[in-house]
């Protein structure tokens, strides 16, 4: 088992919260780590661990595009990525040095040299961590491993997505209504056939979506083992402004509440300022498409369903 020790710098700590997002680390070495090995995080500047990782992939060679875009806003070219889930431990204070000399390295090692290599297995960073921690009880690995499945098959429970049939979903009209109701039947419609766009288009490609369990999501469905949200918005020049910020948020929402499913936002139709839109996505980890351009913007590649 082979794992990693990667620095942020101060000035860059909201990186972290965006790898967490975007589920995956870069870097301009490469470290042959494999799926299960340890990632730690270290802050440089105020000089304490960040976080704890478990590398869910092998180490790839790193490519931006639509599909996985820049999840940090920097000048720097990173060549490898390190696919990872968190492990959220109650992280102990420590300076560098308590924690390189815990996890076996040279007191006289550096953080400015990083990524470490680190010959430790997580179930021991984890057990040095711990023993960092003082009175701080032990962490059952397993355990932590089977709760976090169960939390995410629990929250994407839902039914498998079926075809809707009959005609489109009609609004009534009541005694007060300031909202004239066939441009809410329009919006709906707008809706329910981008829905249909999007699950057809997934289904084409061998992936069976659901539809909302715990979490109310449009769509949810799993690619080579990573799970993916998607909240569905109609769209027309008029509304542009308030739903897709409307869906940005509750996308956001929905990724959280799922343990950190790749959130993707679809809109009807090709946004007026789609650069904009496109990179206030970007920034904050968020896929987003419309229909005709889902084969250009989610290439997944051999896609292994679940």
């Amino acid at each position: 088992m082979v794992g990693a020790i990667f620095t942020i710098r101060q000035q860059n700590d909201e990186h972290w919260g965006a790898a967490r997002r975007a589920g995956f680390w870069e870097t301009k070495r490469r470290i042959e780590v494999e799926p299960g090995d340890p990632l730690l995080f270290w802050l440089t500047g105020a000089k304490h661990l960040l976080g704890v990782a478990e590398a869910s992939r092998e180490v790839e060679r790193a490519t931006y595009s639509n599909a996985v875009p820049r999840p940090w806003n920097d000048d720097e070219s990173y060549e490898y990525r390190y696919w990872f889930e968190p492990v959220d431990l109650d992280l102990p204070t420590a300076t560098w040095q308590q924690l390189v000399v815990q996890l076996g390295l040279k007191p006289t090692t550096s953080a400015l040299v990083a990524p470490l290599k680190l010959d430790r297995a997580l179930s021991q960073v984890v057990a040095d961590l711990t023993q960092l921690g003082g009175n701080r009880p032990p962490v059952d690995l397993d355990a932590y491993r089977h709760h976090r499945r169960q939390s995410r098959d629990r929250a994407s429970v839902g039914p498998e997505w079926v075809e809707p049939t009959g005609g489109p979903t009609r609004t009534k009209t009541g005694k007060v209504f300031s909202r004239d109701p066939q441009v809410v039947d329009r919006g709906l419609a707008g809706h329910e056939n981008t829905v249909v766009s999007l699950a057809r288009w997934l289904r084409d490609q061998g992936v069976s979506a659901t539809t909302a369990g715990a979490v109310n999501y449009d769509l949810e469905w799993t690619v080579n083992g990573q799970q993916y949200v998607a909240e569905v918005k109609s769209l027309r020049d008029q509304n542009e402004l308030s739903q897709i910020r409307l869906g940005i948020g509750e996308v956001l929402d929905f990724s959280y509440q799922l343990g950190g499913a790749i959130p993707v936002l679809v809109v009807e139709q090709e946004p007026v300022r789609v650069d904009r839109w496109m990179e206030v996505c970007r920034g904050a980890g968020i896929r987003l498409v419309w229909p005709g351009s889902l084969d250009e913007i989610l290439p997944w590649g051999p896609i292994a369903a679940r």
